[in-house]
Formats: C-alpha cells, structure tokens, sequence
C-alpha cells in the first residue's frame, strides 16, 4: 500500500507540475496584469490611455481590456463611437511579446452600424488604441455641409384674435422660412391658449431667427461623426454690437425678421473661427440624425483657450451626470 500511495503521489506532483507550467506559458505577460480599465477621463490623475480616433487625440474616455490566456481579448469601448454607449468586440486575437500584447481589426457598431479600424498594444499600467477609418452609416447621405435657411414671407395660416373669438385665417407677408421655423399645426384648435402659444413661438423665431446666423456661419456633417462649425463673436464687438442689440430687439418685438438683408448687412465683415473637431458629434438612429454635445470636451476647451483652469473635478462630475 505505500508503494501504491508512493506512486499515486509521484504521479499526481508530475501531473500537477506539467499542468502548472502550461497555464503559466502565456505569449506575452500574464493576463491577470494586463485585464484592467484603462482612461484618460479628466478626473484622472495619472491616464492609463492613450486614445487616437481619426488621427485627433480623444480625452475624457475609458475602455476595458481583458484576456484570459493571452490569445484572444475582449475590448469595451465606453461612449467612444458616436451613439454607441457601450460597444464590446470580442475574440480579438492577440500577439504577444515579453513586454505586452499587440491586436489589430474590424469593428463595427451595434446601434449606430457605424464601421471602424483599430489597432492597440497594451503593457502593464498602458493602453494605446488608434480608430482609424470611421465611417458612420449612411455618411454618404448626411456627411454634408450645412448652412441656416433665408429669410422668406409668404402667405400661411395664423390664429387671429378677431374681438368675437379665435380663428384660423390667411396673412400676408408671414415669415415662413428662417433660421429657426416655428410652425403651429393648423390641426390645432383655435383657442386662447393657442394663441398664446403661437404668439410666443413667433417671439423666439424672430429673436433666434436674427441670433443664431450671426453668431455661426455653418457646420459640417464629417464622415467620421466629428461636427465642423464656423462661428464668430464679431457682433459683441465694440464696433458691431449696437447694430447687433438694435436689430435683436426689433426681431424680438416685431415677432419677425424684416428680410434676410437685415443679416447679411450686418455680417457682411465678420470673421470666422472654425472649431475643433472633438466637441460635438453626430450619428443616425431610426432613420434620424442625432446631434450630440461632449460638454466636458467643450468647457475644457473654452478654459484652456481663455486661460483659465477649471477644477478636473468640476469637469468629471458634469462629464459622470452626462453620461451616467
């Protein structure tokens, strides 16, 4: 029985001795230093990422890697693709070396069916991951630039308060096109209270209508998501914001915008910024484009180029009540 015992136990060391060194014979580092999230938000003090998305560095992010035997991972990107709040690709297969791991490949969104290319390596304590070739879907048909509507008049619908009740009735001379449109449905019932409402929708389009295209010329839809904007601050000038202040006031008090030469005159000499990309965004969702606003991205940028610095803290907490 001992000699039994003696081998059994010989036998059973052997075994678990083999077994031991081929779970430790990894292709590139263990697993276990490697498996972690890696960020570069701005409440982190010491990034772990470094994150490139069609050739612009890209902050404020975070993504999981893991693997378990060192020859496929599973990546998870955190509301880095336009729309795509969560978007996790797995079995991505692994080249390994002494210091860390290599990968490369496709991917494509789950919600937004936007396409990719991407190739990482990641050591201990260090995830680099470059996006190359973003394409959201159906780019071809909303990539494009884009420019605020004229001002027009023409003859509509209005609900008119005529001393014996409220009712629908033609007008002449009726803005119907402008920066931004209101129109109440002709479906609604003629009533105080919508009266009421289309009075007040007509005050913020002749107030916006004058605002917004004198204070940005255009955006453009890029391929990759990123949103372009031409903008100026040319009519808060010392020069130009007695003309800007008066022609508002008008706006808002007439409920219109006399014609669109009231705006060209007034900007026919403006000077124009283009913003960098990285501050706002879009992407398709049932059929409709969906613009999306990075505030953290947005502040930092407004305060690094005022020269001023805003607590990361600040920052981290309005990017977590966002995006939470």
């Amino acid at each position: 029985m001992k000699k039994i015992s003696l081998i059994i136990s010989l036998i059973f060391t052997s075994v678990t001795g083999i077994l031991t060194s081929c779970s430790e014979d990894y292709p590139g580092p263990d697993p276990v230093d490697v498996t972690a999230n890696y960020s570069n938000k701005f409440s982190n003090p010491n990034p772990t990422l470094t994150l490139v998305y069609n050739g612009e560095n890209m902050t404020g992010k975070s993504v999981d890697f893991s693997t378990v035997k060192g020859e496929t991972a599973n990546l998870t990107f955190y509301d880095i693709l336009p729309g795509e709040k969560a978007l996790k690709l797995t079995h991505i297969p692994l080249t390994g070396d002494a210091e860390g791991y290599s990968f490369q490949g496709k991917g494509i969104g789950t919600t937004t069916q936007s396409t990719f290319n991407y190739e990482g390596r990641v050591v201990k304590g260090r995830l680099i991951l470059n996006l190359a070739d973003v394409t959201m879907a159906n780019a071809n048909l909303w990539a494009k630039n884009y420019r605020f509507a004229d001002v027009e008049h023409g003859t509509g619908k209005v609900i008119a308060d005529e001393g014996n009740g409220y009712q629908w009735e033609e007008k002449d001379d009726k803005m119907t096109s402008c920066a931004i449109y209101f129109r109440f449905p002709e479906t609604e019932e003629a009533t105080e209270t919508s009266y009421n409402g289309q009075n007040m929708g007509s005050v913020l389009q002749g107030l916006l209508g004058y605002l917004l295209p004198c204070i940005l010329k255009d955006i453009t839809l890029e391929p990759d998501g990123n949103i372009i904007a031409n903008y100026s601050g040319d009519a808060f000038n010392e020069e130009n914001k007695d003309l800007f202040i008066g022609n508002v006031l008008t706006a808002f008090l007439n409920m219109d915008i006399e014609d669109q030469d009231m705006i060209t005159d007034a900007i026919k000499d403006y000077q124009y910024t283009t913003s960098p990309k990285g501050l706002a965004y879009w992407f398709q969702r049932d059929g409709k484009i969906v613009i999306k606003l990075d505030l953290p991205a947005i502040i930092s940028q407004v305060a690094s180029g005022s020269g001023k610095v805003i607590d990361k803290n600040i920052i981290s907490s309005i990017s977590d009540a966002i995006f939470s």
